[in-house]
C-alpha cells in the first residue's frame, strides 16, 4: 500500500509540474511568436535605391510581432553584385524583423517591346504563383513606394471568392473606350492600379491564369509595346475576379489628394470617406507615374520618401545620385528643403525646449543705467521710450520694462511652438506662459493638430503580467498537486485504519 501511494503521489506530482512547465513553455512561444507576411518586390539596377528606401519603411512601422519575409525578383544575369550587397545589407540591419531573398528572374519578358520606359522586371509579379507553389497568399508593391504601416491587416483582408485585391485607378474616371476595347472588357469598374495586390495564390494557380497572361502578352506584343505593361494585363486577364481594397493602401500620387475642388469627381470611385483617410493617413504612398522624389523637387508626399532615404543604408549614393539633379548644392539644401531633420538634432532641440522657460531671465536679469538707456529692437515701444506711459518712481520704471521684457518674451515662445506644432510637438509639452488660445497658435492650425500618444505605462503593465503568467501558472499546479498529495495520503490512513 505505501509502494501504491508512493508511487501515485509521485506520478501526479511529475505530471502537473510537467504539465505546469509545458504551459511556462507555450506563454513563451506565444511572447517570441512572429507573424511571417510574404512581401514581394521586383526591380533592377536602376531601382536598387528605391528598393531598399521601400524596404526599409515597411521594417521601419513594422509591429514587433511581424517578420517580413521579402522576395525581391531581379533580371537573371543581369543584376549587379554590389546592388545584391545593398539589399541584402538592408537584413542585416533589420534581422530579427525580416528575411530578404533575392529571386533570379529568366529572361521570359525580355521580348516584350518596352513601353513607357518601363522594363522586363515590371511583368515579374505575373510569375508569383508560378515560382512559389508552398504559399498561398501574399502581397506585391511596387518599389516607389514608401511603407507607413504594418501590413498585417493587408494580407488578412477579407478575399471572399476574388483571386486579385487592388486600388482603383484613375483611369476609371476616364473610362477610355478605346483602351477598354484594348483590354477586351466591358467596363472600366474593376480596374485596379497594379502597383499593390493582395494575390491569392492558390487560387490563381487553380485557375490556370498563367495561360491567360501568355495569350495577352503574345497578341498585343505583335502590336507593339503594351500600354501600362502588367497593369493592363491583370485587369484584362482577371477581370470580374478583381475586388477593390480602400485607397489607403496605395495612395497614388498623381491624384489631386491635396486639392478638395478637383477630388470631388473621385468620390464616385474611391468613396470621400476612404479619400479622407488616404490624404490624413495613408498606409502605403505610391509614387506613380513620371515624377519620383528622386527626380523632381516638388510633388506630394516627397518628404515622406527623403525621411525614409535619409535612414537606409543607400543615403550617400542617393545624396551623390540625386543631388545635382534637383539642383541642390549640399546636403543641408536638400534637408531644409524637404523639412528632413537628422535625429540628433530633434533631440537636441528637445532638450533645449525642456531648459527653456519663460521666467528663467528674471534671476539673470540686472537692471542698471546702461540697461535703461539701451534701446530695445522690437518695433513695439517699451514703457520706457513710451513717454505717454511713464511711471512716476525709478521703481514703477524697472516693474514696467520687466513687464515689457516678460511679454515680448512670451510672444517668441508662442511663435516657436507655433512651429513645432508641425514637428508634432505633444499638446501637453506646452512652454509654461504660453496660452493655447492665443491668435498666433490658432493660425498654425492648433485646434486641427492630431496628437498620438502612445499608452507606455500600460504596455509595460501588460509586459508585466505576461512575464508573471507562466510563474502563476506553475504555482496553481504545484499547489494543485500538494492538495492531491494531501488527500491520497488521509485516503491512505483511512484505508490502513480500517
Amino acid at each position: 500500500m505505501k509502494t501504491l501511494k508512493k508511487f501515485l503521489v509521485v506520478s501526479f506530482f511529475t505530471m502537473f509540474c510537467h504539465f505546469g512547465f509545458s504551459c511556462f513553455n507555450i506563454s513563451n512561444v506565444n511572447a517570441n511568436f512572429k507573424r511571417e507576411i510574404p512581401l514581394f518586390m521586383s526591380t533592377d539596377d536602376n531601382y536598387t535605391f528605391a528598393t531598399v528606401v521601400s524596404i526599409t519603411s515597411a521594417l521601419k512601422n513594422a509591429n514587433p510581432n511581424t517578420f517580413y519575409k521579402i522576395h525581391v525578383l531581379v533580371p537573371e544575369g543581369n543584376f549587379k553584385s554590389c546592388n545584391r550587397s545593398k539589399i541584402k545589407q538592408v537584413q542585416e540591419l533589420y534581422s530579427k524583423n525580416c528575411e530578404i531573398v533575392i529571386v533570379d528572374m529568366k529572361d521570359d519578358f525580355d521580348s516584350i517591346p518596352k513601353t513607357d520606359g518601363y522594363s522586363s522586371p515590371a511583368y515579374y509579379r505575373l510569375k508569383i504563383h508560378e515560382i512559389f507553389p508552398g504559399l498561398n497568399k501574399g502581397i506585391y508593391v511596387d518599389v516607389d513606394t514608401v511603407i507607413l504601416e504594418d501590413l498585417t491587416q493587408l494580407l488578412d483582408w477579407d478575399m471572399h471568392d476574388y483571386l486579385i485585391a487592388g486600388v482603383p485607378d484613375g483611369q476609371r474616371l476616364n473610362n477610355y473606350e478605346n483602351y477598354k476595347k484594348y483590354l477586351g472588357i466591358d467596363g472600366m469598374q474593376n480596374y485596379i492600379n497594379s502597383g499593390v495586390m493582395v494575390m491569392q495564390l492558390n487560387g490563381l494557380r487553380e485557375s490556370g491564369i498563367s495561360e491567360k497572361f501568355n495569350e495577352f502578352i503574345e497578341g498585343k506584343s505583335k502590336l507593339g509595346g503594351i500600354p501600362f505593361v502588367d497593369q493592363s494585363v491583370i485587369n484584362s486577364a482577371l477581370y470580374g475576379k478583381i475586388t477593390d481594397l480602400p485607397l489607403k493602401f496605395n495612395t497614388q500620387t498623381y491624384l489631386p489628394l491635396g486639392k478638395p475642388n478637383e477630388a470631388l469627381g473621385y468620390f464616385n470611385i474611391f468613396g470621400e470617406e476612404n479619400w479622407m483617410e488616404a490624404v490624413e493617413s495613408p498606409a502605403i504612398i505610391h509614387y506613380a507615374g513620371a515624377e519620383k522624389p528622386w527626380n523632381f523637387r516638388e510633388g506630394p508626399s516627397f518628404n515622406e520618401w527623403w525621411k525614409y532615404a535619409k535612414d537606409s543604408n543607400v543615403w550617400d549614393e542617393i545624396v551623390q545620385k540625386c543631388l545635382p539633379q534637383l539642383g541642390f548644392e549640399n546636403e543641408q539644401d536638400l534637408f531644409l528643403f524637404f523639412k528632413i531633420q537628422d535625429d540628433e538634432e530633434i533631440e537636441k532641440q528637445k532638450k533645449v525646449n525642456e531648459q527653456v522657460e519663460v521666467g528663467d531671465f528674471q534671476n539673470d536679469l540686472k537692471v542698471d543705467d546702461e540697461i535703461l538707456q539701451t534701446e530695445p529692437e522690437q518695433t513695439e515701444k517699451s514703457p520706457v521710450e513710451d513717454p505717454q506711459n511713464q511711471p512716476g518712481t525709478g521703481e514703477e520704471i524697472l516693474k514696467a520694462e520687466f513687464k515689457y521684457i516678460e511679454n515680448d518674451q512670451k510672444k517668441d515662445h508662442e511663435e516657436a511652438f507655433a512651429l513645432e506644432l508641425r514637428e508634432g510637438i505633444n499638446e501637453d509639452e506646452v512652454l509654461p506662459g504660453v496660452d493655447k488660445n492665443s491668435p498666433r497658435l490658432q493660425n498654425s492650425n492648433f485646434a486641427e493638430h492630431r496628437y498620438k500618444e502612445e499608452p507606455q505605462k500600460n504596455r509595460e503593465s501588460s509586459h508585466t503580467l505576461k512575464n508573471l503568467f507562466p510563474f502563476l501558472i506553475i504555482c496553481g499546479f504545484s499547489l494543485i498537486g500538494a492538495v492531491f498529495y494531501l488527500a491520497i495520503k488521509l485516503l491512505g490512513r483511512k484505508v490502513l485504519i480500517k
